[in-house]
């Protein structure tokens, strides 16, 4: 080929990445509400250090169905979120921390919140880039609590988000919440039915009657009290 075809379709190619790059989305996206995906979410409090979590989330949120793989405190600790079930069943297996056999099934009284918060208010806020890859930037105010706020960064033209942040200026306590969530592998489909079929010694455990008071998501105690009124 010409070096000045060449010349020429490197010039188109920029203009139209640019006008791509400008280009405003006409609505927010819809964030996915069944897929598996590597979770490192921080969390700081005011000027504490950030807590922070490793975990591997398969989320069927139309079957009322999750399954987490956490990995925050050196070693593996599962857990299975069975909201198909009238009373739901919450099992745990930590073969650390709990007596034998390792596992613990309650029933759970609150609902599974959502992984994500509601986008259909969010604005767009313009294109950020995030490990490399071309994002929009979608903000909502006031969203879970009156003055807070949900960033989500999804990549551009789909509806897959790399990041996601939620802050509570918390004016009460005068302790700022920041909660930030980067989302790896993310694979944008259902999970099997059996990822969500508990496992190990967790199989053979049946569930008491006990009320669980808290999900197993990983959020601050104040976002989950206003998101359940």
């Amino acid at each position: 080929m010409p070096l000045l075809s060449c010349l020429s379709l490197v010039i188109l190619g920029v203009a139209f990445d640019s006008t791509v790059a400008w280009t405003q989305p006409t609505a927010p996206p819809t964030v996915p509400v069944a897929f598996q995906a590597t979770i490192i979410r921080k969390t700081t409090y005011g000027d504490s250090p950030p807590e922070v979590s490793n975990s591997t989330l398969y989320l069927d949120l139309p079957m009322k169905k999750q399954y987490l793989a956490d990995f925050t405190t050196g070693y593996l600790v599962q857990s299975w979120s069975l909201y198909n079930f009238d009373p739901p069943r919450l099992y745990t297996l930590d073969k650390v921390d709990i007596p034998p056999p390792g596992c613990v099934c309650l029933t759970a009284s609150p609902p599974l919140p959502p992984e994500f918060y509601s986008m259909k208010k969010a604005k767009f806020s313009g294109y950020e880039t995030i490990r490399k890859m071309k994002c929009e930037k979608w903000t909502v105010e006031s969203e879970i609590i009156e003055g807070d706020s949900y960033i989500a960064w999804v990549k551009a033209g789909t509806n897959i988000p790399l990041r996601t942040r939620w802050i509570d200026p918390n004016p009460q306590e005068n302790e700022t919440i920041i909660e930030t969530t980067d989302y790896y592998k993310f694979i944008d489909k259902a999970p099997t039915a059996a990822i969500f079929e508990p496992k190990g010694a967790c199989s053979l455990v049946n569930c008491s009657d006990a009320v669980l008071n808290q999900g197993t998501q990983v959020r601050p105690a104040r976002a989950v009290e206003q998101f359940l009124k």
